[in-house]
């Protein structure tokens, strides 16, 4: 079953109706015009992915995230997201861990994006020393006619200064001080209702394809680096 336009009713009523109340008795519309359907939009988009980008292929299950909105921490207490999304990472990181492919649907905008976006400190860290080294080449990447003429330039937030460990003067500060390295765009919600948006969604990725795989480089070289057992043993206090 495609994205219909019961999928962006059910959402447009889930903004309006943010409550428990409105949600648990439609919760089997929610999997009817809304997840189901998002389960067969990553299913289509892994056939794509699965040509250009297969360390990225994700079982739709968990690609799909959760429509409940964890407000442990957050003083806006509204119980839903009002958006219906898809992430797609490399299997060698941790989920939300490192660069990856993102699609979103709301009853407001479909979305297509790509990068990573606020990472943990030691990602973060490791993908400056990555950028300090190869500026050139990531520069390169986001010039690329098709993907700057279609995403246009790094979106998300940069830290005020120079972060620790690295000099106000490096040629690539304006990439070194970012805390997000994403590209993404925002298109009208029917546009998730033709039969191509798969298609759609998928060139997005492959134009993103590049600038994901490098900034994913250091981390996963990270994971995939053999443990040293020796200071495995140092680490635990064993000898």
């Amino acid at each position: 079953m495609a994205l219909t336009a019961d999928t962006l009713r059910f959402l447009a009523g889930l903004e309006r109706n943010n409550t428990r109340d409105w949600f648990e008795p439609r919760k089997d519309e929610y999997i009817r015009f809304v997840r189901n359907p998002m389960l067969e939009l990553v299913a289509a988009l892994n056939g794509h992915v699965s040509r250009f980008a297969p360390g990225y292929v994700t079982l739709p299950e968990k690609a799909i995230f959760r429509i409940y909105r964890d407000t442990r921490f957050s003083k806006d207490k509204r119980p839903y997201k009002t958006n219906a999304g898809a992430l797609f990472w490399h299997r060698a990181v941790p989920k939300n861990s490192g660069a990856a492919f993102y699609v979103s649907v709301s009853a407001r905008e479909a979305m297509i994006a790509g990068g990573l976006y606020r990472p943990g400190a030691a990602e973060t860290l490791a993908i400056r020393k990555h950028i300090a080294e190869r500026h050139g080449e990531l520069r390169a990447l986001l010039r690329a006619r098709g993907l700057r003429g279609r995403f246009g330039d790094l979106q998300g937030d940069s830290l005020a200064r120079a972060p620790k460990g690295f000099a106000p003067e490096h040629p690539a500060i304006d990439l070194l001080r970012r805390r997000d390295w994403v590209l993404w765009v925002t298109e009208a919600p029917q546009t998730c209702l033709d039969a191509k948006f798969p298609k759609r969604v998928a060139d997005g990725f492959r134009l993103l394809a590049p600038l994901v795989a490098f900034l994913n480089e250091p981390l996963i070289a990270q994971a995939t680096r053999p443990r040293d057992p020796l200071a495995a043993r140092v680490r635990s206090g064993r000898s």
